[in-house]
């Protein structure tokens, strides 16, 4: 049995190694974005963190009293968890008339939306707790609102 004969590439000359990428130098160019808008984010950056550490104290401040209804507080700043004890949230959704295999922060997010217009996002993990996320632009009033609409929630099956 004869050898295969081996083929032979053709040199295409010398190997030139492709230049690196630079990193980039600004904001803008890391984010793909206009310079304006990159001045934009770098100016409103304190604004917004004030504003998240304000709704964070202003919720645990209204929440604090909720024991035992309110079991936690997690998170930080414009992104928060509350969550309900889990026996007191399932009796909320029963008295609400929420179907039996539906978890019972559907009812509570239902709850918000219809008597406070206030929505929130009810957690896929954990069916006693809803998530808080508001934008980082909401006004003081926004805020309370949704502080004082979580504090009647908790009133509400607290009784």
């Amino acid at each position: 049995m004869a050898e295969p004969r081996a083929r032979l590439i053709p040199s295409a000359g010398p190997v030139t190694p492709l230049p690196r990428p630079q990193r980039p130098r600004s904001l803008s160019s890391r984010l793909a974005l206009p310079e304006a808008a990159a001045e934009e984010l770098r100016r409103l950056a304190p604004k917004v963190r004030a504003a998240a550490a304000a709704f964070e104290l202003e919720l645990r401040t209204t929440l604090d009293g909720s024991r035992p209804t309110v079991e936690r507080v997690g998170g930080c700043g414009l992104m928060v968890s509350v969550r309900f004890a889990p026996d007191r949230c399932a009796a909320f959704a029963a008295r609400r008339g929420a179907r039996r295999d539906a978890p019972p922060n559907l009812a509570l997010y239902s709850y918000l939306l219809d008597e406070h217009a206030v929505r929130v996002r009810p957690s896929t993990t954990d069916e006693s707790a809803v998530l808080v996320e508001p934008p980082a632009v909401a006004s003081a009033a926004a805020i309370t609102r949704v502080c004082t609409a979580l504090r009647a929630a908790a009133e509400e099956m607290g009784d």
